[in-house]
């Protein structure tokens, strides 16, 4: 009597279905990776934008000098360059500078020569003077040209 090989073969046995837990070494790996990388995007974007809105908001503040007094004017400009350079610079560099430093600090760092030959004087002298300034227009371009020169 003749063997049926067909008789033989047993029914295809199917592998368990894969359980949700614990995961496969991939993402073990790829879900911290992935985190980590969202968390540096929304951090860069927020400093991105706190960077290219930053100086607008410091050029929108001296822009709102100009409706002051002049005396008054040069005395709020004055402080807020001194903030912002304090803010951009360290406070040691800049919070101890008077007179011809502050103004030296401000065109070296600007890389200009207004501050100490041009109509960036008045904010080493009117400030504290009680002298009318004269013309501030030319005061307020020299200052924006400083913030939008030492963005970083």
């Amino acid at each position: 009597m003749p063997i049926d090989p067909l008789a033989q073969l047993r029914d295809v046995i199917l592998p368990a279905t894969p359980q949700f837990w614990p995961p496969a070494i991939g993402w073990w790996i790829l879900v911290p990776v992935a985190v980590a990388v969202l968390i540096g995007l929304v951090f860069l974007i927020r400093y991105a934008y706190l960077w290219i809105f930053r100086n607008d908001a410091l050029l929108e503040q001296i822009d709102a000098l100009a409706d002051l007094q002049p005396e008054q004017a040069v005395s709020e400009l004055s402080v807020l360059m001194r903030r912002i350079a304090i803010t951009r610079y360290s406070r040691v560099a800049v919070a101890s500078l008077s007179d011809e430093a502050w103004l030296q600090f401000l065109d070296d760092s600007g890389d200009t020569n207004q501050f100490t030959e041009g109509p960036g004087r008045v904010l080493a002298s009117a400030p504290y003077s009680g002298r009318q300034p004269g013309r501030l227009e030319p005061l307020f371009e020299v200052c924006r040209n400083w913030v939008k020169t030492t963005a970083r």
